[in-house]
């Protein structure tokens, strides 16, 4: 949805505007959804006034999803700062009428795909493990995180070597990208295979103030207390 703008600067509008083309595309390309189109939502949006600084912004949110039949929205706001802007950003479930994640970043007008992409991270991951929320959210590409989210997919299913393989791409397409290769070393480690264990390990151990505590908690505990020297048996 087009994003409030809390400033007359030029340069704000500027960004409402990239938002809207940049965001819906590209949260749909990471989670294999279909966007709506922004002329579309632009008409739908002037028709029923949104957004309106005096309107509440869920039922605003749910007005204008319904009026263009679709499953979810994306809400938020751009603040200008001293160093920049602050985005703050909600994915909502239109058809239950809640939000399912929020995210707030700061960043360069100059740099929109890059705090676009942090705010996509930041939406779906922590839309999937909450405790994503609690940290700056990572710029990686949507096809990264698209490839990343198949590789969780298929590690909760069993199909480990399809893990391994997704979290592999992802790691191609964002080489510090450290769930990506905490990902790669959980699911090499089922399967004994050790050079990929090791690979994604050390990538997630250089990487791992981007980890939530929970995910750096397992990735110390998987390292082990010496690492990157080997773990004795009782450490294990």
């Amino acid at each position: 949805a087009p994003f409030r703008v809390q400033s007359s600067d030029p340069s704000s509008n500027y960004l409402r505007e990239g938002l809207l083309d940049l965001l819906g595309a590209r949260i749909a390309n990471a989670e294999m959804k279909h966007p709506v189109e922004a002329a579309l939502v632009l008409r739908a949006a002037r028709s029923i006034g949104f957004p309106s600084d005096s309107a509440p912004p869920l039922p605003s949110a749910l007005k204008l999803a319904k009026a263009l039949n679709a499953e979810e929205i994306v809400i938020g706001s751009i603040e200008p700062t001293e160093t920049g802007v602050k985005i703050t950003a909600s994915l909502i479930d239109a058809a239950h009428g809640r939000i399912k994640s929020s995210v707030a970043v700061r960043g360069s007008p100059d740099s929109l795909t890059t705090v676009v992409d942090r705010i996509i991270a930041g939406l779906v991951l922590s839309e999937s493990d909450p405790d994503a929320g609690a940290i700056e959210p990572p710029s990686v590409s949507a096809a990264a995180l698209r490839v990343y989210l198949m590789g969780r997919s298929a590690y909760r299913q069993g199909d480990y070597d399809a893990a391994i393989r997704n979290f592999n791409q992802s790691l191609i397409e964002e080489p510090r990208f450290a769930l990506a290769a905490l990902g790669l070393s959980m699911a090499a480690d089922k399967l004994n295979a050790a050079d990929q264990r090791d690979r994604g390990l050390s990538i997630a151990w250089s990487r791992q103030s981007e980890l939530p505590t929970t995910d750096r908690t397992y990735l110390q505990a998987l390292g082990g207390p010496r690492y990157p020297a080997p773990s004795s048996a009782s450490e294990a």
